[in-house]
């Protein structure tokens, strides 16, 4: 149950998660292992990107699980590069899209 009618993605290859589609979004899959949304925040923080919204679902306890990350702004070829070597890190991917516009979010609650 959603408090306003603005989209989201509950589920992306079986895993449960929250996701409003808009704007720069980081998507990983990553061993559930401690450290890794630590590693992703520290990094992504050290080079000015802001972390917007972050959801994670994940198969089970140390399986393996699949976050998707809003930011304030698209991450650059190096980050993304170095979020891949990351350990744990299966793969990264960064989409780009257009949200939304208020007017249209304001039409859909009509």
């Amino acid at each position: 149950l959603f408090h306003d009618t603005v989209p989201r993605i509950v589920e992306v290859d079986g895993y449960a998660l929250e996701l409003r589609p808009e704007g720069a979004v980081l998507v990983f899959e990553n061993y559930d292992r401690p450290g890794v949304i630590g590693a992703v925040g520290t990094l992504l923080g050290t080079h000015g990107t802001n972390i917007a919204n972050f959801t994670l679902g994940r198969s089970a306890p140390g399986g393996m699980a699949l976050a998707a990350l809003n930011l304030d702004t698209p991450a650059n070829p190096e980050i993304l590069a170095r979020l891949r070597s990351l350990d744990n890190m299966k793969w990264v991917r960064q989409v780009i899209l257009e949200g939304p516009r208020p007017s249209d979010r304001g039409a859909a609650a009509k």
